[in-house]
């Protein structure tokens, strides 16, 4: 009884490995949190912030009054992304990101918040899988128009009745997709997250 009793315990836990082992492979990185409500947007559509916390926003955070517009977007090779844009990703080590999406996006200020929007708060995901903005490289990219502000803390701050367009780099790693998904790319359905509580905003790029 006790030969049993071990060897059904020791095949429990084979068939838990290879259960975990098949969803890491076959469907990358479940993104998931409390469910709220989700409203979704469409490319070229101006999602207002109102009154809902970013992910990286707090109770106290209050940016009423800005919205967000993504208007177009790329998927570029690590290696073409260099090319372009400079060495960042080797001198980070950053060697795990077979490709980057790059998407266009305008920020405006309808309203008079002190605060800012924080770019770190956006998140790129799949149906299954995320992947955060990726600060350093973001910077590198809009280095050209980035302000003080922007350049040292991520955070973008417009004057109330002002624009901006910001391109936010989001870098996707190997494991995030098995071979397969990544060859069939195109297929996948993405959102950038912009809010996620009280209710959650997303907005359609693919």
């Amino acid at each position: 009884m006790k030969k049993r009793l071990v060897t059904g315990v020791f095949c429990g836990v084979l068939i838990i490995a290879w259960a975990v082992r098949y969803l890491t492979l076959n469907h990358g990185h479940v993104f998931s949190y409390p469910e709220n409500p989700i409203t979704y947007y469409k490319l070229n559509e101006e999602a207002p912030y109102g009154q809902n916390i970013p992910y990286y926003g707090n109770e106290t955070q209050t940016i009423d009054g800005y919205t967000l517009r993504i208007t177009d977007w790329e998927l570029v090779a690590s290696a073409d992304f260099a090319n372009r844009y400079g060495t960042f990703e080797k001198q980070m080590g950053l060697i795990n990101r077979p490709y980057y999406l790059i998407a266009d996006a305008v920020f405006a200020n309808y309203g008079t918040s002190a605060d800012g929007v924080d770019l770190n708060s956006l998140i790129l995901r799949g149906v299954d899988w995320w992947a955060y903005c990726s600060y350093g490289q973001t910077i590198l990219v809009n280095s050209a128009t980035a302000s003080p502000d922007l350049y040292n803390t991520g955070i973008l701050k417009l004057p109330t009745g002002e624009s901006m367009s910001v391109k936010i780099v989001f870098g996707l790693e190997t494991n995030l997709l098995t071979t397969n998904r990544w060859q069939n790319f195109t297929e996948e359905t993405i959102w950038i997250t912009q809010t996620v509580f009280p209710e959650e905003h997303r907005i359609l790029v693919q």
